[in-house]
């Protein structure tokens, strides 16, 4: 969907790298996320609602797909996918990644009791081999490829939510207010001297919004809002800064 050199995804990259990455001897696998706690525990007992994430060759997929799209060398994520499988060529669900433990079945580098083989892991690997073979995403949608990496279409919108407050918008923006349940927004622009208000809609799973449309408040003024529940005033006011 994004070119392989936006800025967003080669900062991101640097990240995972960091937390996500780990060297095994047959090449690089990833975690799901940090603090991942879907795999065996540490004593290697098996999983009962707690555990230690481990690393899942599907992953090596996806990055290897990243790399041949960006014109790098997706090999060391193929043989990855590779050295990961077992002795029928089976890609498992995830690897063990600390010391063997041979009475429980466990080896460094090789798969842990999940689930093996995992179709989502040899539809990947399949993927990865289709997508070196054309120099292409082999499930690349090209209409969005070309919206999105070509031609860069930007969304021209900013949404503030009760967990994701933003304190700065475009003038030329979308500025979209959204809730999980149902309000009214009350709104001023000169410190409460003159006001405005409007329910929210409800857009269905159990969220509703308003929108202010682009050009609704000047560059370098201010949008303060509140919430009234039939009526009655939540009491915080939030703020906008309109760039």
């Amino acid at each position: 969907v994004r070119d392989p050199e936006d800025s967003h995804v080669t900062k991101s990259l640097r990240l995972v790298d960091s937390l996500l990455r780990k060297e095994m001897p047959y090449g690089p696998l990833f975690y799901r996320y940090n603090g991942d706690g879907y795999g065996e525990k540490k004593d290697g007992s098996s999983f009962e609602g707690n555990g230690v994430g481990r690393l899942w060759p599907l992953l090596s997929g996806e990055r290897g797909m990243y790399e041949a799209l960006k014109g790098s060398d997706p090999d060391p994520y193929i043989k990855a996918m590779e050295g990961a499988a077992n002795e029928g060529y089976f890609i498992p669900e995830q690897i063990w990644d600390a010391d063997d433990m041979p009475e429980k079945g466990l080896f460094r580098g090789k798969g842990t009791g999940s689930a093996t083989p995992l179709m989502w892991a040899h539809s990947e690997y399949i993927k990865l081999l289709r997508t070196k073979t054309d120099l292409a995403g082999c499930d690349m949608i090209p209409e969005v490829r070309k919206r999105y990496a070509e031609m860069k279409t930007a969304l021209k919108m900013t949404s503030w939510k009760k967990n994701k407050q933003i304190r700065f918008a475009y003038a030329s923006y979308v500025i979209r207010i959204i809730r999980d349940e149902p309000c009214v927004i009350r709104w001023t622009t000169d410190g409460w001297r003159t006001k405005s208000e409007a329910a929210l809609t409800d857009i269905g799973f159990g969220l509703y919004r308003f929108d202010f449309g682009p050009g609704s408040f000047e560059p370098a003024t201010g949008l303060t809002f509140t919430f009234l529940y039939d009526g009655r005033q939540e009491g915080t006011d939030y703020t906008i800064s309109i760039l």
